[in-house]
């Protein structure tokens, strides 16, 4: 409703590529049952041996994955790709970060199955810019060109933000958000944070063919540690 006729609603599909081949993801009992026998047979007697999740007393990523999945299908696609991604093998992840990322559906189903999914018609910066006239609109003051430079928290609350240019006071019915890095806002509000990070370069690729990727699908995840990039998406 806040942005009418500027998104573009689709289905988004997923491939896990593999030895040459794609597979489909999120992966699915309908999948499973397309492999060949031994694999196939293999899965299907480990997921029967799955107890119920709500159930499982993990702490890590790969205890997690092994619960739900099994260990042919996690040591299929689910230790290899977190790793190349993150650069922590799956066993000092922590399992929060498991639930959303592993699932297996009974059927093949879009990347975000089950969730709104959509592209801005004129690209993501058409929606930052509509968000922006809304907010003008409605009285909202945009400050461009300052760097925060120091939070003053008291009591648990922060009191005043400053930046470069000038010091902004906050009230104890104001809401902060805060999108730099959680090691910077621990540093302005004097916490320790061992937290390290980890960047990701994204490429762009303009090209004049409608559908560039396989299969009709529009994300494809390569866990191949001597390929240097780990996905290839079609947006």
């Amino acid at each position: 409703k806040s942005f009418p006729g500027e998104f573009h609603e689709r289905c988004h599909w997923a491939k896990n590529y593999k030895a040459g081949k794609l597979y489909d993801y999120p992966i699915s009992e309908e999948f499973i049952a397309s492999l060949p026998a031994k694999t196939r047979d293999s899965i299907q007697n480990e997921l029967k041996e799955r107890s119920d999740l709500q159930s499982a007393n993990t702490e890590t990523y790969a205890e997690y994955v092994e619960h739900l999945a099994g260990p042919t299908l996690t040591e299929l696609f689910f230790t290899t790709y977190p790793f190349k991604l993150w650069g922590v093998p799956t066993s000092e992840l922590d399992a929060n970060w498991a639930p959303k990322r592993v699932t297996i559906k009974k059927e093949r189903s879009p990347f975000y199955g089950g969730q709104w999914a959509a592209v801005g018609k004129n690209g993501t910066s058409s929606i930052i810019q509509s968000l922006e006239r809304q907010c003008v609109e409605q009285k909202v003051a945009i400050f461009r060109n300052e760097a925060v430079i120091g939070v003053h928290a008291e009591h648990g609350f922060i009191r005043e933000i400053a930046t470069d240019i000038n010091t902004y006071p906050c009230g104890s019915e104001d809401i902060v958000l805060n999108t730099t890095s959680m090691t910077k806002a621990a540093a302005f509000l004097g916490l320790d944070c061992e937290v390290s990070y980890r960047g990701v370069i994204l490429v762009y690729v303009h090209t004049s063919c409608v559908k560039p990727l396989p299969e009709d699908c529009d994300f494809i995840y390569i866990d191949d540690l001597d390929i240097i990039f780990n996905r290839v998406s079609d947006q």
